[in-house]
């Protein structure tokens, strides 16, 4: 198993990354009220990397009724999460009622990135790096429970994760081991939910900078 944690470690750090990497990513936009259909070969899972619904420009998804340019939903990567994570095909849909309305006469559109990857990697475990002010929501489902043997990191160690406008990237060598903290909260649970803020962790180690936590875990 410690030779499976390993490269899983790596395919969820290169997935969430600009690097090179072995699986291509897939970028696909979905302009409001629009679907796209997600499908991987035999063999392989939908990993899903970034995800925003809202408008950031005046370009994509042309429309008469773009006033606001600088508006996104909360939990859009953690919503498709929900909905493609580890499917082989899935439908997304850039819908108000998915996502919840941002910007209220603004004409969106739903923006993601994903991979397909091997099945066995997804077999054991899970990663999850949700970003700064975000809540992380796990959920094992009926029958079993969170597992944090593996633990998590809170803090930044890149410019490229949990990256938009106005980001602060000025420390990238700061994390705090936070395992002790996440088990004290959710170990053992069906589901918890995670403020990903330093008041959670009862410490910051990088005032000033961007922060995300880099999470394992396993539902048993």
């Amino acid at each position: 198993m410690g030779s499976t944690r390993f490269v899983l470690f790596l395919l969820c750090a290169l997935h969430l990354s600009n690097y090179a990497s072995a699986y291509d990513m897939i970028e696909k936009v979905v302009c409001e009220n629009g679907e796209a259909y997600l499908e991987c070969p035999a063999g392989e899972i939908i990993s899903i990397s970034t995800g925003t619904y809202g408008r950031k420009d005046k370009t994509t998804c042309f429309h008469a009724q773009m006033y606001d340019t600088d508006c996104r939903a909360d939990h859009t990567r953690f919503i498709l999460q929900e909905q493609c994570q580890g499917k082989r095909t899935c439908y997304a849909s850039a819908f108000n009622s998915v996502f919840g309305d941002p910007c209220p006469g603004t004409y969106k559109y739903l923006k993601f990135d994903y991979r397909c990857i091997p099945e066995q990697f997804g077999l054991f475990e899970f990663c999850a790096i949700p970003c700064q002010g975000e809540t992380l929501h796990l959920d094992c489902g009926a029958g079993k429970a969170i597992d944090l043997t593996q633990g998590g990191t809170f803090g930044r160690t890149d410019i490229v994760t949990c990256v938009s406008s106005g980001t602060s990237v000025a420390d990238t060598d700061c994390s705090f081991y936070a395992s002790d903290h996440l088990r004290d909260k959710c170990e053992g649970k069906q589901t918890c939910d995670i403020l990903i803020d330093a008041a959670e962790f009862g410490t910051d180690p990088c005032p000033g900078t961007d922060k995300y936590l880099d999470l394992w875990y396993m539902c048993v």
